[in-house]
């Protein structure tokens, strides 16, 4: 599912991704000297690590019914070491460790490091390294721009991607991700949304950055201490609240959504539970 995940609410994409289970979370920490690490996190749940080590996984799920078997929560270091690869010059695979959440998700993290930020380069939400991971067909190259940094004199500057949080881009994404999928219509989403809700408990995806320092000044949006949320989708939490319901009606709706249509399902969507974005197009922090 390449494109702006936030974005695409076909339902068919969605029930896609919730019968995929997966938990994915990307934090850059980053220190005053340009070095630092990415910790990329990928969880999946009781379901789908069974159905994948019996070879059972679903048809359309990114490959075919009755695939070979695969233990998703094994690291494969070699492939990592590529992904290392495609974050920028420098990053080099530092290590993974399995880990199992009290949830019973199980799942590993894979750590890199860095030494200049100026070089790195994330993709928020990358779906061919999710379905690499999962020994999966990946689905071509992946367009979108990077999550990108520039740290001069102190202060640090993080280039939000527009595909994010910009209208404009996001109304042209969504309006060529309209042709050659099935879709739900909106008058039948309300009858499948208990299904829907039971199948993406748990699913999560975020993008964060942490400062390993201390922090001057910042104009970022979400700030927890040091801990700065550049995305976060509890897709699980918002799939109950109404607010989502609604963006995901109005999208289904809108064939060829202009920038001001696209801006206020972004303000509706601000108001779900379980959602965080920037909205800024650079987000500033200073070092102290």
């Amino acid at each position: 599912m390449n494109g702006s995940f936030f974005w695409r609410f076909s339902a068919l994409t969605i029930c896609l991704l919730s019968v995929a289970c997966v938990q994915n979370s990307t934090v850059v920490r980053v220190r005053k000297d340009g070095k630092g690490e990415v910790f990329v996190r990928y969880g999946f749940s009781p379901q789908l690590v069974s159905m994948m080590k019996t070879g059972a996984m679903p048809g359309g799920v990114g490959g075919q019914a009755g695939g070979k078997a695969l233990d998703p929560t094994a690291p494969d270091e070699a492939m990592l070491r590529e992904q290392a690869a495609a974050m920028g010059e420098g990053v080099r695979f530092l290590g993974a460790q399995k880990e199992t959440t009290k949830a019973g998700w199980e799942g590993f993290v894979a750590v890199y490091g860095f030494d200049d930020i100026n070089k790195l380069q994330v993709k928020p939400g990358d779906s061919n390294q999710i379905n690499q991971v999962m020994g999966q067909e990946t689905e071509g190259a992946d367009t979108r721009s990077p999550l990108t940094f520039t740290l001069a004199d102190g202060t640090l500057k993080i280039h939000i991607p527009a595909e994010i949080n910009d209208p404009e881009a996001i109304a042209k994404e969504m309006a060529q991700s309209q042709g050659g999928e099935e879709k739900m219509l909106p008058d039948q989403l309300d009858a499948a949304l208990p299904m829907m809700a039971s199948m993406m408990a748990g699913l999560r995806m975020g993008v964060f950055v942490r400062i390993d320092g201390d922090i001057a000044e910042t104009n970022a949006s979400h700030v927890d201490g040091l801990l700065l949320t550049i995305s976060d989708a509890d897709i699980g939490e918002m799939i109950k609240d109404p607010a989502f319901i609604k963006v995901m009606k109005t999208s289904m709706g809108s064939e060829k959504p202009d920038p001001a249509e696209v801006q206020k399902m972004m303000a509706d969507l601000q108001a779900a539970n379980g959602f965080k974005i920037e909205t800024k197009p650079e987000v500033l922090v200073r070092f102290k």
